[in-house]
């Protein structure tokens, strides 16, 4: 009797192929989607350099611009890849074509390009990543004529997926620092609170209360976990356990203790 056809190897073989290949697809879509962020010891080692190009520390607003400039690129990268950039720019290209010669893939150039973009040299060739970005970039700008979208459309987005938009807390506050180096500290700090708390200094006084601060005695926009970072857990803990009409006041609070003395 004729074997029936559901039981033929070969008809298997194609569809678990095809299952397979489904699968994969799938894997590729979702992952073209998500972006890693920058973890603590990338952004140490570009503050670093930043640092010392402009010969002075970063301050807690501009590492929280460096976070996010770095985040803008690699979705704009992300994004080039998802279009399929890096296969039709002759740039890129040129670049893996390049570096299939250094690393000596044989084959014609069709065959060693193949071979670079198998081995996905062109998602940890930082050239390449730049090209891309300046495209993406170009782009945008192309587009940029188009007619924005409404206020009422940009609430109908932000309302349908709240979380998405979702930024961590940020905090702007001006402090006056007494350090823990130097004697009588908390003695410093009540008489610093009462001088301030009277309200009759001027600028130039409130600065003489203070020691020197690296990062300064104004904080803009300064992000929950950078203040964890630079103040310490017990100075972020209190401030956000201030209540929301304590945070919006103009009246000097504390003292509070940090990681350096008390502020």
């Amino acid at each position: 009797m004729a074997r029936r056809w559901y039981r033929r190897p070969l008809l298997h073989f194609l569809v678990l192929g095809g299952i397979l290949f489904s699968l994969e697809q799938w894997r590729l879509s979702r992952a073209a989607y998500q972006i890693a962020a920058p973890d603590d010891a990338f952004l140490k080692t570009a503050a670093v350099q930043v640092e010392k190009l402009q010969g002075r520390p970063l301050t807690f607003a501009q590492r929280d611009a460096l976070r996010e400039h770095e985040i803008d690129q690699r979705i704009l990268f992300a994004e080039a890849l998802r279009r399929n950039l890096h296969l039709s720019d002759p740039v890129v290209q040129q670049r893996l074509l390049r570096n299939a010669a250094f690393l000596g893939l044989e084959g014609d150039l069709s065959q060693q390009l193949n071979a670079a973009l198998a081995l996905e040299i062109h998602r940890g060739d930082q050239v390449i990543r730049r090209r891309l970005i300046q495209c993406m970039d170009a782009l945008g700008s192309a587009s940029s004529s188009l007619n924005p979208p409404s206020d009422d459309e940009l609430k109908a987005i932000y309302n349908a997926d709240r979380a998405r938009w979702r930024r961590e807390p940020s905090f702007s506050f001006q402090h006056i620092f007494i350090s823990a180096d130097r004697p009588a500290v908390q003695q410093r700090a009540e008489e610093a609170f009462q001088q301030l708390s009277s309200g009759r200094l001027n600028t130039d006084a409130i600065s003489m209360l203070s020691d020197s601060f690296l990062l300064g005695n104004e904080m803009t926009q300064v992000s929950a976990r950078h203040v964890a970072e630079g103040f310490g857990e017990e100075f972020s803990r209190w401030l956000k356990n201030l209540s929301d009409r304590q945070l919006r006041s103009t009246q000097w609070q504390g003292p509070v203790t940090s990681v350096y003395g008390v502020h």
